[in-house]
C-alpha cells in the first residue's frame, strides 16, 4: 500500500497508517462471534461447541490449541475471562470498551520504539495526529521519505560506503549533510532541523522537493535549476 521497502519497521507503518495488528482485529471478530452464540444466532453446533469451552475454561482445561490461543489473547490485554464472562451477561462489557483500552496501550508500546527508533530519528517529530492527508492523494514517494527510506543515515547496520551521499558520493548521507553541506538550497528557508519537518509535513508539500531530489540521484548528482553543489 505504502510501496516502502521491506526493511522498514513494522510499527512504523502501523503508526502512519493508524493500524493495528491483525491480531488484534481477529480478536474483536472472535468476541462478536461469542457473542452472537450467546444471543442464539449461529448454528447449534457451534453454541454446543461454545458451552463446551466455556466449561473447559471455567475448570482451566484448554484441550484445543485454539482454546489456549483464546486465554491468551484476554490474558496478555489483562483480562480475567471468567469477570469478563460475568460483565458481559449483565450487559456491562462489550469488545469496545477493551479495544479502546487495548489501542491506547498498543500506540504507547509504539510511540516507545518511534521515540528510541535508530532506522528513522525524525519520524517522531513530523508524525501528527490522525492519517496524514498525503496518502488520500496516493501519494508513494513521500511515505517512502517519512518512514525513513530515502535517507542512508538510518541504515545502522550498513557499512560506511553504502552510507554515502548518493548527490556527492562524499560524506554520509543525513538530512543535515544534505540540506546545509552538499547543496545550497534555494528555497524553504530555515535550519535543516526546519526544513525536515515541512519537506515531510503530513500534508505533502514537500512532494515536489522528494521529486527533485530522486531526478538528481538519477542523474549523477548533477545538480537541477533550485539548489547549488557545495561538496566536492
Amino acid at each position: 500500500m505504502l510501496g516502502v521497502d521491506s526493511r522498514t519497521p513494522g510499527y512504523l507503518v502501523r503508526e502512519e497508517l493508524q493500524r493495528d495488528k491483525l491480531r488484534g482485529r481477529a480478536g474483536k471478530r472472535a468476541w462478536g462471534f461469542e457473542r452472537r452464540l450467546e444471543e442464539r444466532r449461529g448454528s447449534e453446533l457451534a453454541r454446543k461447541c461454545w458451552v463446551e469451552l466455556k466449561e473447559r475454561a471455567r475448570k482451566g482445561r484448554e484441550g484445543k490449541e485454539w482454546e489456549g490461543e483464546r486465554r491468551k489473547h484476554f490474558d496478555e490485554r489483562g483480562v480475567d475471562m471468567e469477570e469478563l464472562e460475568r460483565k458481559r451477561k449483565q450487559g456491562g462489557v462489550g469488545y469496545e470498551e477493551l479495544e479502546k483500552e487495548e489501542k491506547k496501550r498498543k500506540r504507547e508500546e509504539r510511540w516507545e520504539r518511534i521515540i528510541g527508533s535508530k532506522y528513522n530519528r525524525w519520524y517522531k517529530v513530523v508524525k501528527g495526529e490522525g492519517l496524514p492527508e498525503y496518502l488520500k492523494k496516493g501519494w508513494k514517494r513521500i511515505a517512502r521519505f517519512r518512514l525513513g527510506n530515502e535517507v542512508r543515515d538510518g541504515n545502522y547496520w550498513e557499512e560506511e560506503e553504502k552510507r554515502r551521499c548518493r548527490l556527492c558520493g562524499v560524506k554520509k548521507e543525513s538530512w543535515e549533510h544534505v540540506w546545509e553541506e552538499c547543496r545550497n538550497w534555494k528555497v524553504g528557508g530555515g535550519s535543516w532541523q526546519d526544513a525536515v519537518c515541512w519537506v515531510l509535513g503530513q500534508e505533502g508539500e514537500g512532494e515536489w522537493w522528494m521529486r527533485e531530489i530522486e531526478e538528481e540521484r538519477g542523474n549523477g548528482g548533477k545538480g537541477g535549476g533550485e539548489v547549488e553543489r557545495i561538496c566536492e
